[in-house]
């Protein structure tokens, strides 16, 4: 084309210009959005940072006579024997581990190890994260230790409402270790479409099987809040003191008829304060301070927006480890041991035992060495195998007085039976009465099933077919059940 005129070029090269302003900032806001998607912000690598502190693997505590993992055979040739001593040995080496300090901090408080592995909260948003970012590592994900909640045994399957099992007023969180964790993660076990993927046997993992290195976790809080407070600095809350003679519900809990709701202990928060009598101080007990993420969490979710503020939990308040489920895949049906705040741990009550407080390792010191401990790596005795075996011989007990103790016989499916027809016939019918490797092999998605009092259940089960579809095994892990979206 001729031009005519210097106006009529000037013109042109404006015209020319604009469009390719036009397209640059086109292309800008283009850029801007692909790092948006799904609710999930995508942030670019320049960008990432790294949390306040890293998920800690457990460290050898230095337990002669415990490895972790162990060798599943050696753990088989203590249940084909009974050796009860070495059983108890692996679960304190596995306590002392998990509470040892990390080395890590969150508002300028000290870690103890399984303090800084991840909820399932975490997890989830991890596996989201990285489908938009790639780059994305579990470092860069900005958490804090996790909000506590109602603990999922208090209202699985219609038990109790929630106004019912907030009177118990105990919290939990979830925990995984970094390897169980990388396996939920890496398998999109938290996302309910890969579970029903799984199902349908349309994706390449045929079953849920954690490595032998996965560790999960669910501690378990009272909070010091305003409703335990008793005076200046001093706190009341209920202390196991052992189960009742008759089998029967015996929780901590103020709806239960009966219990020990009146068995307290008092907790003195003035710093240096030393033992006196029956009052401990906080230092006794396990604990950290809440934060104010926490605590309007708290405030909001459990105790409700409507709620005497007198009631709710507080930025600062103390929150008091009071029992601890753990448990390792280290054997095909995982280890099982659960661990409850004692005032005379030197003489702890029943589910524990005299030989299971004779085990504990000299390395386990302070605050930890105040936990009774309960094992369960058998459901009855003597040990029967994966499948094909019977509910025959000797129960074998194991509960946490803080979760399961209050348990009637509407929580479960009907009497678990050991012995049937038998003169020295067994039905375990309340929470006293259970086990928690039997309850947990009927952790199944998407429908779970009733829980059941102690005795033997197998691997191959009906219940994990409903329906004529498959309801699949979630290894155990009833926190897969209760956490997946």
């Amino acid at each position: 084309m001729k031009i005519k005129s210097i106006s009529t070029l000037l013109f042109f090269i404006t015209i020319n210009a604009m469009k390719n302003i036009l397209v640059v900032a086109t292309i800008m806001i283009a850029c801007v959005f692909s790092f948006t998607h799904c609710g999930y912000d995508k942030t670019p690598t320049d960008e990432l940072t790294e949390n306040e502190f890293k998920a800690v693997p457990m460290k050898d505590p230095g337990i002669a006579g415990y490895i972790f993992p162990e060798d599943s055979n050696k753990i088989k040739g203590w249940l084909d024997t009974d050796d009860i001593e070495k059983m108890a040995l692996h679960g304190w080496g596995l306590w002392t581990a998990l509470t040892a300090k990390s080395g890590e901090y969150v508002n300028n408080e000290k870690l103890r190890v399984f303090e800084t592995w991840l909820n399932p909260e975490d997890v989830y948003n991890i596996y989201h994260q990285q489908e938009q970012n790639d780059k994305f590592q579990v470092v860069h994900l900005q958490r804090g230790r996790g909000n506590l909640r109602q603990p999922n045994q208090f209202t699985h399957s219609g038990l109790r409402s929630k106004s019912e099992a907030n009177a118990s007023h105990v919290t939990a969180f979830v925990k995984y270790n970094p390897a169980a964790a990388d396996y939920i993660a890496q398998h999109s076990l938290l996302d309910t479409v890969q579970l029903k993927k799984i199902m349908n046997g349309t994706t390449d993992i045929k079953k849920i099987q954690f490595p032998i290195n996965s560790v999960a976790l669910k501690p378990t809080f009272y909070v010091l809040s305003d409703m335990f407070n008793v005076s200046d600095n001093l706190y009341a809350i209920p202390s196991w003191p052992g189960p009742p003679s008759t089998p029967q519900p015996y929780g901590p809990d103020k709806i239960e008829p009966k219990g020990w709701k009146d068995k307290i202990v008092y907790i003195n928060t003035t710093p240096g304060f030393v033992k006196q009598s029956d009052t401990f101080s906080v230092t006794d007990f396990i604990n950290f301070k809440l934060d104010s993420a926490q605590a309007t969490f708290m405030a909001n979710e459990l105790i409700g927006k409507s709620a005497d503020e007198g009631s709710k939990p507080k930025t600062g308040d103390y929150a008091v480890l009071v029992g601890m489920h753990v448990t390792s895949r280290e054997l095909t049906r995982w280890t099982w041991q659960t661990f409850w705040w004692s005032k005379d741990p030197d003489n702890a009550q029943s589910p524990s035992s005299t030989a299971i407080v004779n085990s504990r390792p000299n390395q386990l010191q302070g605050a930890p060495r105040h936990y009774a401990m309960s094992i369960a790596y058998s459901m009855v005795l003597p040990v029967q195998p994966n499948n094909g075996g019977s509910s025959e011989g000797s129960a074998v007990y194991s509960y946490n007085p803080y979760l399961e103790a209050g348990f009637s016989s509407s929580t479960f499916g009907g009497a678990a039976i050991i012995n049937a027809g038998k003169p020295n016939e067994i039905q375990n019918t309340v929470g006293i009465q259970t086990n928690c490797m039997t309850c947990h092999s009927r952790a199944g998605y998407p429908t779970g099933s009733p829980y059941m009092a102690d005795q033997y259940f197998p691997l191959r089960d009906s219940v994990f077919r409903v329906n004529g579809k498959k309801n699949i095994a979630i290894d155990f892990l009833w926190s897969i059940l209760a956490n997946a979206k």
